[in-house]
Formats: structure tokens, C-alpha cells, sequence
């Protein structure tokens, strides 16, 4: 069984899944221990992080590690308010692909929040603006790798935190970036477990 979770938009199973799926490790740190990772540092998971904080704490002091990825140029300033969210839904989902593709910010956390969560959680890249590079030429993916670095390095977050995992952008494997994030120590992608494939709602 894979030993690391996927997790974007929490749902209302998400924290039910998440215990039924750390159920089948056993409780103690070792190479193979389980690792829950959020992808995009959404306001919601911090909602989440804020609710479930408890279990959070519990986790990590049984040995299991818990990684929040952030597009560093998709961090929600200061003066501008979070999104209202009432519940998770489809509607949730909707918007935050809209506000991702328009970089309307309220959708994703702060950096006051981002510290918050590294407290006790750590905090990984997740690239700049999270390009598909799919979708690129092999000049285009040099060029927008190279400015996606400059982005992340000059960031605020790398700067105060320092991060030293990296999750490729739509799980999309590139050996240039392996390459030229020379202190990155930890890579994730497309090996992890979806806990889309996990929810009942």
C-alpha cells in the first residue's frame, strides 16, 4: 500500500477517511511511516487544519508527517478577506478552479496562516503559479521553470520558512526541476494516494 496521501479540497468524510486510511499503518516512525499531504494551500484546508487541530497534533506525534504544499505566487495578501465558506461542496471545487486559473486570491491562505500550520505541520513548494508544463514546448517549460524558481526563491514563504520538499505541479514528473532545486531533499507527485478514491460523499 502507498504511504503517502493526496488531499485538496477537504470534503466532510475527508477526516474520516484520513483515520480509516492511517488504520492499516502501524503507529510508529520508520521509512514506511504514513505522510498526509494538502496540495495548494487552499483556505479551506486551513479551516480544516483549524477544526481538526486535536488530531493533527495526535498524528504527529505518533510518527506520522504532515506536509502542506503552497504556490508561492498564490497567497492570499494580507488585505484582502478569505472566502466565505459555509460548507465544502461542489461549489467549493468549482470556484477554486476559477480562482486558480484568475489568481483571485481570496480562495487560498495567508502567509500568517501558512506560518500558523508550520508550527506544527511542515510546509512544502508547489511551484510558483503551478503551471502545467504539459501544456508547454520544451523552450516554453525551460523558460517557465526558470521563472517559476525566481518566483519561489524570492518569495516571502521561502524566506521564512525555508522549505525543503517540493510537489511537481499537477503531479507532472520534471527532471529540470529535480535538477536545478538543489536544496530541495524531498520530491512528491503522482506516487501518492487520492483521497478522492477514498470519499463516500
Amino acid at each position: 500500500m502507498k504511504n503517502i496521501l493526496m488531499i485538496h479540497e477537504p470534503r466532510e468524510s475527508t477526516i474520516s477517511n484520513i483515520n480509516t486510511w492511517l488504520a492499516s499503518f502501524p503507529f510508529s516512525p520508520s521509512p514506511s511511516s504514513p505522510i498526509i499531504t494538502f496540495d495548494d494551500g487552499l483556505y479551506s484546508q486551513y479551516l480544516f487544519f483549524k477544526k481538526y487541530k486535536k488530531e493533527f497534533t495526535t498524528w504527529i506525534q505518533s510518527g506520522i508527517r504532515v506536509i502542506f504544499f503552497i504556490s508561492t505566487g498564490l497567497i492570499r495578501p494580507k488585505e484582502i478577506p478569505p472566502v466565505s465558506l459555509t460548507k465544502h461542496s461542489s461549489y467549493c471545487q468549482e470556484k477554486f478552479f476559477k480562482s486558480f486559473n484568475k489568481k483571485d486570491l481570496d480562495y487560498f491562505m495567508s502567509l500568517d496562516e501558512i506560518i500558523e500550520l508550520s508550527t506544527i505541520a511542515e510546509i512544502g513548494l508547489h511551484g510558483h503559479y503551478h503551471i502545467n508544463l504539459n501544456k508547454l514546448s520544451k523552450i516554453e517549460t525551460l523558460k517557465a521553470i526558470h521563472s517559476e524558481l525566481k518566483g519561489m526563491y524570492s518569495s516571502e514563504l521561502h524566506k521564512v520558512l525555508k522549505p525543503t520538499s517540493f510537489c511537481f505541479p499537477y503531479n507532472i514528473y520534471n527532471n529540470t526541476y529535480k535538477i536545478l532545486l538543489k536544496d530541495i531533499k524531498e520530491f512528491y507527485g503522482a506516487e501518492r494516494v487520492n483521497i478522492d478514491t477514498l470519499n463516500k460523499d
